[in-house]
């Protein structure tokens, strides 16, 4: 799911049988360029509703922009750094890896905050992103949805960096967004880069879930479901996340490369079974799974393992983040605003008549809130 939230209905009433077609009723208490004297006279209340669903999405998008999280939720002070409760000492350096769609918007960030403290870092960005000038950080092009030959490079650099922090003991800070997964990738021993990027795309083809792709790709992986930390252990890792993912959950939010990983090599086996993808996969693919499940190659970092034990992952921002930032500007406008969810999946046709029931109740009863309304969910 995009970060940017996907659905947003907004209903006025309609205009009153004295006013004229093209002005929509009940306006009272709508301010600023939205009152009536700001009105085209061409202007009909489709293209109204529109300018103001328009002007809340960019809104919610401002909200979740990389770089304002960074700079607004994550303080330096005297060497330590502070987000989400957390703390980390970084007086000595801090060796920095990013990855994900926004990766490139936060390392330039962090270089802001930390200046000459970061002694080194990667930013894995989708190939053909707008360029990212950055002085300490490398930026790495890489394959989006699917990994390529800069996935491999960025994941190379980034397990190079994580044994540097470890050997110098010196933290590792981690940017993660959504996109990550494909963008830095090393292939399980076994495996190469043609056997991850088929069974990818028979994946995103198939109709699993996202938590169930990614507990497949995590056991074919040498980064994800909590390697990357484990390779920094016992140096300190501190993640700073932008979460794309509905619930916010760790472990499926770019692969978890710093968290802990609950699912199994049979849970991954399990999810090609369910699409009916086992004889379609590289065989390769099926030799390591088959080789985890009796013991053979060694389980993902679980909810406890010893090596994960000085990492923390901070949530910077969100879709909620998004909706509330929608809903607070929508009331800014005069209009009676609600968020109703920021936990919406499923087909978007099927989400688009939920929410016009919810349209005809506001008209009908004033529930769950009276008009003139913005129901925002995402």
């Amino acid at each position: 799911m995009s970060l940017l939230p996907h659905r947003l209905k907004l209903w006025l009433p309609a205009p009153t049988a004295t006013s004229a077609p093209r002005y929509p009723a009940n306006t009272e208490g709508l301010k600023g360029e939205f009152a009536p004297q700001y009105w085209g006279v061409s202007m009909r209340l489709n293209e109204y509703a529109r300018k103001i669903a328009v002007t809340l999405l960019l809104e919610g998008l401002k909200a979740v922009d990389p770089q304002r999280l960074i700079l607004e939720r994550v303080k330096v002070e005297e060497g330590v750094l502070r987000a989400g409760g957390r703390e980390q000492d970084v007086r000595n350096g801090v060796y920095v890896v990013a990855l994900g769609k926004a990766a490139g918007e936060m390392a330039r960030a962090v270089e802001e905050l930390l200046g000459e403290l970061v002694r080194a870092g990667v930013a894995a960005v989708p190939r053909g992103s707008p360029r990212v000038e950055l002085r300490r950080v490398r930026v790495i092009e890489a394959g989006h949805p699917y990994p390529d030959e800069g996935s491999l490079e960025a994941a190379r650099l980034a397990l190079k960096l994580a044994q540097a922090a470890r050997q110098e003991k010196l933290p590792l800070l981690v940017l993660i967004s959504g996109g990550g997964s494909a963008l830095m990738e090393m292939p399980a021993p076994g495996l190469t880069l043609d056997d991850l990027r088929r069974t990818t795309e028979l994946l995103l083809k198939s109709g699993a879930t996202i938590d169930e792709i990614n507990a497949v790709r995590k056991h074919l992986s040498a980064v994800k479901g909590g390697q990357l930390a484990a390779a920094a252990h016992p140096s300190p890792v501190l993640s700073l996340v932008i979460s794309d993912v509905v619930g916010d959950r760790l472990d499926v939010i770019a692969s978890g490369p710093t968290s802990p990983d609950p699912t199994t090599y049979s849970d991954a086996r399990s999810v090609l079974e369910r699409y009916g993808l086992l004889d379609k996969v590289p065989q390769a693919v099926l030799k390591v799974l088959e080789e985890g499940r009796k013991g053979e190659r060694p389980e993902t970092p679980k909810p406890g393992d010893p090596r994960l034990e000085g990492v923390a992952n901070v949530v910077i921002g969100n879709n909620m983040t998004a909706l509330l930032a929608m809903e607070a500007y929508a009331r800014r406008m005069g209009l009676n605003a609600v968020v109703l969810s920021s936990m919406v999946q499923g087909e978007a046709r099927e989400a688009a008549k939920f929410l016009a029931a919810i349209a005809l109740e506001v008209k009908r009863s004033s529930v769950p809130v009276a008009p003139p309304a913005a129901v925002i969910c995402g």
